[in-house]
């Protein structure tokens, strides 16, 4: 993975933004902030990822650990959701949900208000029909670990069906 820090100076809102990207130049973890004290991140409530690959220049790459550092506060807000989620979800335990999103790092299924897990493509058992790879569909899985940078479970054994589950946003 690389790490990155850039700057956009804009006369109405100056942006910083924090990456992790890998060789592809994908982006799997951001933090956007503003100058008006904005803050928005890869992992719930926002789900703000670029969808787009991440273009830098070598001045751009920053250590690791400043990367680290900068996600450590961003995400502090949420730690403590993040601790009662994995109170409530314990590995082995069976979830319902529906699919809300593609990530990179896999299918994002919401839990619950507030709740996700992710599971790789090949963790989503027998292959699924490709119709019901859609937000919506309801998916059924077990836990088998946790996710502890981007606040959210790590699913296994997922079966998609063609049941439909509202998704809550916020």
């Amino acid at each position: 993975m690389n790490y990155m820090y850039l700057k956009i100076d804009d006369p109405d809102n100056g942006f910083t933004y924090y990456f992790e990207v890998d060789g592809d130049r994908v982006a799997y973890r951001q933090i956007e902030l503003s100058e008006n004290n904005g803050c928005r991140l890869s992992i719930a409530p926002d789900f703000h990822l670029s969808e787009v690959l991440i273009d830098y220049e070598e001045q751009d790459l920053i250590a690791k650990e400043e990367f680290e550092r900068a996600w450590t506060a961003a995400v502090l807000p949420y730690q403590s959701a993040w601790e009662q989620t994995k109170r409530e979800y314990r590995i082995g335990d069976a979830v319902t949900g529906g699919i809300a999103m593609f990530y990179p790092q896999g299918v994002i299924i919401q839990i619950g208000p507030g709740r996700y897990g992710a599971a790789r493509r090949e963790e989503l058992a027998p292959a699924p029909l490709p119709e019901y790879l859609y937000p919506g569909h309801r998916a059924d899985g077990i836990v088998l670990g946790y996710d502890e940078d981007n606040f959210w479970l790590v699913l296994g054994d997922v079966r998609v069906t063609e049941e439909n589950i509202a998704i809550e946003w916020g």
